[in-house]
């Protein structure tokens, strides 16, 4: 089981308003006559669909059973949208360590319903929408044990720096020829 399953998602806060997407003028209203206005509104749910376009039929299937609302906020109309996004280069990494339980980016479980103005919350300036683990300690244990691995490595593969030979408590200094003293 990965550690990623007890990740906790909290609603947005209580009146949070987030901004309209912003629609292009082809899926705008139109005063014309009825059928062109109902040409426009099919186009508008195939682009729904077609935001999906990554992923494979089963997968678009499976995401339209799963309802027509946001899996965060209960909005539509929504879209598949990736976990991993298709242009990490971590993907691989991620895999190796089981942190996640895929093997391809397009898997139905690389993929999220949200609503479509999730685009808004995309911004890594000012993020809108952040997932929190609930198990920290898994990360700062990992992040402990990394930092310590790194330590073990440049004392044994390489001479080690002034700043970490103080820290490591290694006497002497490398001299100017090269050597220790």
């Amino acid at each position: 089981m990965s550690s990623l399953s007890h990740i906790a998602l909290l609603p947005p806060p209580q009146g949070a308003q987030f901004p309209v997407p912003d629609l292009s003028p082809s899926f705008s209203p139109s005063r014309s006559s009825a059928p062109n206005k109902r040409r426009r509104t099919e186009s508008f749910s195939s682009s729904i669909l077609s935001s999906t376009s990554g992923f494979s039929a089963n997968f678009k299937k499976d995401m339209l059973r799963s309802g027509p609302n946001c899996w965060h906020c209960g909005a539509s109309p929504v879209g598949a949208c990736y976990v991993v996004g298709r242009k990490d280069r971590s993907f691989e990494r991620l895999k190796r360590q089981g942190l996640i339980t895929f093997d391809d980016l397009g898997d139905v479980d690389n993929g999220i319903h949200l609503s479509l103005c999730h685009v808004n919350c995309a911004d890594v300036n000012s993020p809108s929408f952040t997932f929190f683990p609930s198990d920290l300690h898994f990360f700062i244990d990992f992040e402990t044990q990394h930092y310590q691995r790194r330590e073990r490595e440049a004392r044994v593969d390489r001479p080690p720096s002034q700043a970490l030979s103080d820290r490591a408590g290694i006497q002497g200094s490398p001299s100017r020829h090269g050597g220790y003293g």
